[in-house]
């Protein structure tokens, strides 16, 4: 086992979720007490796709859609649809 990096992780930052219809699951997570805390436009290769972060208290996701050329990649992820986690650390340029 290889022993633990040196840094201090103070908590868990939010969560990344892909969605195919961002304005369905903005919705679901507004019926859970989520409220929309910022939102966002990115492109991939020309296309256009739109990131949310939603929060619910202490808690933050991120939801996101891909621009639609990319949108079948998410359905067919083998793995899985939670696309990554963020952790909240004193000295991010240290990590």
């Amino acid at each position: 086992m290889q022993p633990a990096l040196p840094f201090k992780i103070n908590h868990l930052q939010h969560v990344g979720i892909p969605g195919r219809d961002i304005i369905t699951s903005k919705s679901f997570y507004e019926r859970l007490g989520f409220v929309n805390i910022m939102q966002a436009v990115f492109t991939i290769n020309e296309e256009g796709g739109t990131c949310i972060m939603m929060q619910n208290n202490a808690i933050i996701i991120e939801l996101y859609q891909l621009p639609a050329s990319h949108l079948d990649e998410i359905k067919q992820r083998p793995n899985g649809h939670i696309d990554h986690i963020a952790f909240e650390v004193d000295d991010i340029d240290g990590w």
